[in-house]
């Protein structure tokens, strides 16, 4: 679900430069925001993991984005953070954004 609209536009998978994969494996929802430097990427609620199942689906978002060095940052809605400078051009950078209990 999404919380917020994006700030940048999705593009398909083969134009992307940026690619945000993110997953959960907490039991309930969680909200997470990722921006893309200042750009706020996506802002979405993402579904609980189902109990007793060892793979979590992985939603994924792909982004056209101008060459040259952008700072990631993934946050969720229960205080964890994580950051990464991406060096953007013509080939496509994945940023896994994987929520989990116990990290902050």
């Amino acid at each position: 679900m999404v919380v917020r609209p994006s700030d940048l536009d999705q593009v398909r998978r083969g134009e992307a430069n940026l690619v945000v994969d993110v997953s959960s494996s907490l039991h309930r929802p969680v909200r997470v925001t990722v921006t893309a430097g200042s750009a706020v990427a996506l802002d979405v609620e993402v579904p609980a993991a189902e109990r007793n199942r060892s793979n979590n689906p992985v939603h994924s978002y792909n982004y056209r984005l101008p060459a040259g060095r952008v700072t990631v940052v993934g946050r969720s809605g229960d205080g964890q953070r994580g950051a990464a400078r991406v060096d953007l051009g013509n080939d496509p950078r994945w940023v896994v954004v994987m929520v989990q209990d116990g990290f902050r």
